[in-house]
C-alpha cells in the first residue's frame, strides 16, 4: 500500500506523508541555496508557507493534499535551480 492508501492509522499516515514532504522542500532549499522565505514566496506567494509547514513542539503543519501536488509541480518544474547551484 502507498502512503496515500494506507488506512490502518490515519493520524500516522497523515504525519509521514507531511514528513516527507517537508524532507522534499527540505532536500530542495538545500541543493538550491534557497531560503525557505524565498521559496514560500515563490511557490505559494507566502513567505511563511515553510515555516508554518514546520510546524512547533514536533507538531507539523497542516497541508492539503492539493498544496502538495502544487509544490512538487513546481520543484519538478524548477529542478534546474538545484543542478545550477550544485554545478
Amino acid at each position: 500500500k502507498t502512503l496515500l492508501t494506507c488506512r490502518a492509522n490515519p493520524k500516522h499516515t497523515l504525519r509521514m506523508i507531511k514528513e516527507a514532504f517537508l524532507r522534499e522542500i527540505e532536500a530542495f532549499l538545500a541543493a538550491s541555496g534557497m531560503s525557505h522565505t524565498a521559496f514560500g514566496k515563490a511557490v505559494m506567494k507566502d513567505a511563511s508557507f515553510v515555516t508554518r509547514l514546520r510546524g512547533k513542539d514536533g507538531k507539523l503543519g497542516n497541508v492539503t493534499a492539493d498544496t502538495i501536488e502544487s509544490v512538487q509541480q513546481w520543484m519538478r518544474e524548477n529542478q534546474h535551480l538545484t543542478t545550477r547551484m550544485s554545478a
